[in-house]
């Protein structure tokens, strides 16, 4: 765990989480948004490639120790070799078939704390127009995961973001969110910077699924 990041949510759910089938798709979301608090990682998946693809990743970006282990976790000794895998850790959260969550967990639903300016005004009805400036962010000091990113999306239009596990398209939409505040840049939704409105009227406009 790093000390100042993760120690309340560490507190809360102990200082390690297994995941299992956390490789690709949701399941990889879930592990680099825990690992975002600090807590270390034990990933288990049935394919090694995307499993260590994923776990490098997840060091990269968030600098938390992980451990991998190739499990059909279908098998009839799955139990044993989990057992094994986390014996001598104190695992505190395990995540199972993530893809089958609705919603987002509450554990997820309280990320870093990002401060609410005094007097921030609070958002009414929006047109929808999103503008990312030059947008950089950091979860750890001097790793940088999003560098200089400009995107304009206006009002209809949809925009996908392409790329890897661990390439920032979970990031943008965590920005976007403000459950993070950006390291650099701004982002602007209607023209308002996103750090100048209340959280609860911003995210009344938001819709994830």
């Amino acid at each position: 765990m790093i000390e100042g990041r993760g120690d309340t949510f560490a507190a809360r759910y102990g200082p390690w989480a297994l995941v299992l089938g956390g490789s690709e798709g949701i399941g990889a979301s879930f592990a680099h948004q825990i690992a975002a608090h600090g807590v270390g990682l034990v990933l288990a998946a049935r394919r090694p490639g995307p499993l260590e693809t994923t776990a490098a990743a997840v060091r990269d970006i968030a600098g938390v120790e992980v451990r991998t282990l190739t499990l059909d976790l279908t098998a009839p000794d799955m139990i044993e070799g989990l057992t094994r895998a986390t014996r001598g850790l104190e695992v505190g959260l395990v995540v199972y078939n993530a893809g089958a969550t609705h919603g987002v967990p509450r554990f997820l639903d309280a990320p870093v704390e990002v401060g609410e300016k005094p007097g921030a005004h609070v958002l009414t009805k929006t047109r929808g127009e999103v503008v990312f400036e030059n947008v950089r962010f950091e979860y750890r000091p001097g790793l940088p995961v999003l560098h200089d990113i400009s995107i304009q999306a206006r009002p209809g239009e949809t925009i996908a973001l392409v790329g890897p596990t661990g390439s920032g398209k979970t990031t943008v939409v965590n920005l976007l969110a403000r459950f993070y505040d950006v390291t650099g840049g701004r982002i602007l939704l209607d023209g308002h910077d996103l750090r100048d409105v209340t959280l609860a009227s911003l995210r009344q406009q938001i819709g994830i699924v």
